[in-house]
Order: C-alpha cells, then sequence, then structure tokens
C-alpha cells in the first residue's frame, strides 16, 4: 500500500452504553484555560450485539474541561459484563461549548442533541471480551442533565 492509496473502513455496531451521574460538582477555572467539571457515575447500561452488561456504579467519572467554544471530553469507568467479567472504559472526545458558567449536561433541546464525538478505549481480561483490546473504537452520543447514552463502533 502507497501513502496515496485510499483505505475503505467501515463502521460495526457493538453496543450501546447508557450511564448515570451524580451532580455535577464544579472544580472551577484552572490555570489551563478552562473549567474542569466532575460527574460521579452513578451505574448504566450496556447492551448489543458483541457486549452486554453493567456500568458499575461509583467506580469512576466524567470529567469534561469546559471552554467556550468546546467541551473536552474525559471520563473513565468499569463496565461488568453479563458473564462477570471487569472491562476498563476510557472515554474521550469533543462537544460543543456553552456559556461561562452555565451547567455543561442540561436538559435543552441543543444540549441533548447527538452532539457528543468520542473515541473511546476498552482494556478487558484476556478470554471472550479480549477482542476490545485490539480494536479501534469511535462513538457518537448525547447528553442529558443527569445521564449520558452512546453508540459505539469498531472500526473495520
Amino acid at each position: 500500500m502507497s501513502l496515496g492509496s485510499v483505505v475503505q473502513l467501515k463502521l460495526e455496531h457493538v453496543f450501546d452504553l447508557h450511564l448515570s451521574f451524580g451532580e455535577e460538582q464544579r472544580l472551577g477555572p484552572t490555570s489551563l484555560a478552562h473549567t474542569r467539571v466532575f460527574y460521579l457515575v452513578g451505574g448504566g447500561t450496556v447492551w448489543g450485539p458483541r457486549l452486554n452488561g453493567e456500568i458499575v456504579a461509583g467506580s469512576g467519572s466524567d470529567a469534561p474541561s469546559l471552554n467556550h467554544d468546546r467541551v473536552v471530553l474525559g471520563g473513565e469507568w468499569l463496565i461488568r459484563a453479563a458473564d462477570g467479567a471487569l472491562i476498563s472504559a476510557k472515554i474521550t472526545g469533543y462537544a460543543a461549548g456553552t456559556a461561562p458558567g452555565d451547567v455543561w449536561r442540561a436538559d435543552r433541546p441543543e444540549l441533548a442533541a447527538a452532539s457528543l464525538h468520542l473515541a473511546p478505549i476498552f482494556e478487558a481480561p484476556d478470554g471472550p471480551h479480549a477482542w476490545l483490546n485490539r480494536t479501534v473504537f469511535v462513538a457518537k452520543g448525547d447528553r442529558l442533565r443527569t445521564n449520558s447514552g452512546m453508540r459505539i463502533y469498531a472500526v473495520m
């Protein structure tokens, strides 16, 4: 393959993930020119053709950095697969920004659209879920005040 070749990519829907969050904990403006907020993970579900399970309550947080023109997403938590295996989930990505001091997760139509652009990384033990360790993923999601949903795709 030469550098000038076009590589055709396909996306395969592997599962959907739904998270519930606790109240917003605002660190506030930092010297890094953004406002950092935290939402503890209250639980959630994972379901789809390749993975089913639940989000382990209290196992992590979503911690976006807010800026006037974008939100830089960063979250980490545990998934307990239907067979009991624990899987680490790390989510990074971007979303549209909000006005300074505005609550980022809001039950407003303009913020509840499919506006999260995500790049998840999973770490699973050897066995039936090891495919998560060697797959590149992308996701699209939405957000509300107390929960978030995303559709996860494997890049083929």
